[in-house]
Parts: C-alpha cells; sequence; structure tokens
C-alpha cells in the first residue's frame, strides 16, 4: 500500500461516525404514514441539529430487508437503523413480546399507551434493555396504535360469526381469535395484502387507517365498529448499537429528542387524526360499511355508537 493510500484509509477511519449518509431501512409501504409524516421530519431535525454532519436516508417498502429480518439487518449493520417489531420474531426480544402480547381494553387512548408501554421497557423491564443490547442496537423510542378492529372480506357481527375465520393476528391477539375458534395468521402487514386479495385471509386486525395506507380496503368491506385492544410497542427508531456508539454526547441527545418526537407524532397523528380520517375516506370511497359487533361482544366504555367514526 501506498504512503498516500495508507493516509487516505486512516483518514476515512478516523471520520466521525456521524459524518456519513446513515441508512433507515423501513419494510412497510412508501405511501404508509410513518414514512410519509414522521420519519422524513424526524430526519430533518437530526440533520439540521447536528449541523449537518449526520445524514439519514430512508429506504421504504421493504427494500432492504422485511419485517422479520430487520432485526438481523441492523445488528449486522447492513442498515443502520429501521422499524422494529417483535411480533413477526418472538423469540428475538422475548422480553418486549411478553409486553407486546397484553391487550388493553376499555379505552382507546394511544398516547397514555404508548408512554405506559415505553415506561414499563425502559424504567421496569431490565431484561428487555438487555436483549437489545445482544442484538447489538438501542431502542429510542416507539408506541403503541390505536385499538385495532376486524375489517373482513364478509360481514362478522356475532361472536359465533369468528368460528374458522382466518385472521392475520399476532401475539396477544392471536390467542383471543383462537379462544373465538378462529385461525389466526401471523403474516406480516406487508404479506396481509397479497393473503387478501387471493383469498386466503378472511380477516385483517389493525387500524382503520392501515385500510387506506395498506390498502386493505380495496378487499375488506366491512368494519367492526367494535374495539378489541390495544398492543405494542412497536419500536420505531431501533438502531445498530456501532452506529450510536460513535454518535458524540450531543448527537446522541438529538437523536434522543427525535424519538420523543416520533414517538408523539405516530400516538396523534397517525393513530388519532389520520385514523378517524382514514376511516371516513374509506366509507366515501372505496364503499367500506361499518358493523356493530353484537351476540358475544360486550359493549365497554372504548366503544363508538353506529354512525360516528372512530377515533
Amino acid at each position: 500500500m501506498t504512503r498516500l493510500a495508507a493516509l487516505a484509509l486512516a483518514s476515512l477511519l478516523a471520520a466521525p461516525a456521524g459524518a456519513a449518509d446513515l441508512i433507515y431501512g423501513n419494510w412497510t409501504p412508501a405511501r404508509e404514514y410513518q414514512n410519509v409524516n414522521v420519519m422524513p421530519e424526524a430526519f430533518r431535525m437530526i440533520e439540521k441539529e447536528t449541523g449537518g454532519a449526520i445524514k439519514w436516508k430512508l429506504v421504504p417498502g421493504g427494500q432492504l430487508a422485511d419485517a422479520k429480518a430487520t432485526f438481523a439487518a441492523v445488528k449486522d449493520g447492513l442498515m443502520q437503523g429501521g422499524l422494529a417489531i417483535v411480533t413477526y420474531s418472538p423469540n428475538v426480544i422475548p422480553s418486549v413480546y411478553a409486553i407486546y402480547s397484553t391487550l388493553i381494553f376499555g379505552a382507546d387512548d394511544p398516547v397514555a399507551a404508548s408512554g405506559a408501554a415505553m415506561e414499563a421497557m425502559y424504567l421496569h423491564c431490565p431484561s428487555c434493555l438487555e436483549e437489545v443490547r445482544k442484538l447489538n442496537a438501542v431502542a429510542l423510542g416507539g408506541w403503541v396504535s390505536s385499538s385495532y378492529v376486524l375489517a373482513c372480506r364478509e360481514p362478522v357481527k356475532t361472536l359465533a360469526d369468528l368460528k374458522g375465520k382466518r385472521i392475520r393476528a399476532t401475539a396477544g391477539g392471536a390467542e383471543m381469535f383462537k379462544l373465538a375458534g378462529a385461525v389466526p395468521i401471523g403474516a406480516t402487514l406487508t404479506e396481509a395484502v397479497s393473503l387478501l386479495q387471493r383469498g386466503g385471509m378472511d380477516c385483517q386486525f389493525g387500524i382503520t387507517d392501515w385500510l387506506r395506507s395498506f390498502g386493505y380496503g380495496d378487499f375488506t368491506k366491512y368494519v367492526m365498529d367494535y374495539p378489541l385492544g390495544m398492543s405494542g410497542p412497536a419500536l420505531g427508531l431501533y438502531l445498530n448499537r456501532d452506529t450510536w456508539k460513535g454518535f458524540t454526547p450531543e448527537q446522541r441527545k438529538v437523536h434522543l429528542k427525535a424519538g420523543a418526537w416520533m414517538m408523539a407524532k405516530m400516538a396523534i397523528g397517525n393513530f388519532i387524526v389520520a385514523n378517524e380520517e382514514g376511516l371516513k375516506t374509506l366509507i366515501k370511497d372505496k364503499g367500506v360499511r361499518r358493523r356493530q359487533g353484537r351476540g358475544g361482544f360486550r359493549h365497554h366504555p372504548g366503544g363508538v355508537q353506529e354512525g360516528r367514526a372512530r377515533a
């Protein structure tokens, strides 16, 4: 190696980790709320507050890793950050999966639920943090979505109607539907699209805005107007630990701030505002119909009356 080449290599190795562009790979579609309204703004915030030293590039649509492979991709440095949802790989972070498997009934407050879930993970679950550390990662923020509802190809009005239905559901939701005689399918949110299209699945279990952003509303025309629990946390700013270690203390503070902003934007902007607007749009433009649950479904304060959009 020439002396000039050696000096160039030494210069590259000595450069701060934040000097190069970093990659955030997301497996959700490019038009999904997080990719359109959240991460671009969070990354602009980071670039501005680090004086341009750290620039993040968003790569959506699973181009680098799908939902199941995200943990390995971040661990190995294929991408420096991503959206990590443990229900698709429950053995990767089993302690976080235990939190995610708990369904919250009786209220539809994603702001309070997101704070509670992240508090449980950060302050009361040392094994959660240790398992993330062993994966060479750092989790800087997450959220709990609004209450999930059933969206089906055919009307589901009673508990008995669930028997034999093939429903995309994971963690606590899957166990709940097993008790009702349904068949839970552990597909990811993106995999569910083709399953619904081909008739390999009867229902999607999730928030109403996903009918719009993932395209489920083209196939699931009947939405049960009854909340069936909240779960989380999704880890929205899941970073490679080596990358994190390369940041200066001030750059870490900027990322922590961005993670907190991301959490609030998802909880309020996506799971309250966009969720309500999305259902109204689907009813108007896609012919989606809202149906109230009865015959075994008990009403509770989280329910809503016919003719009102869910928040």
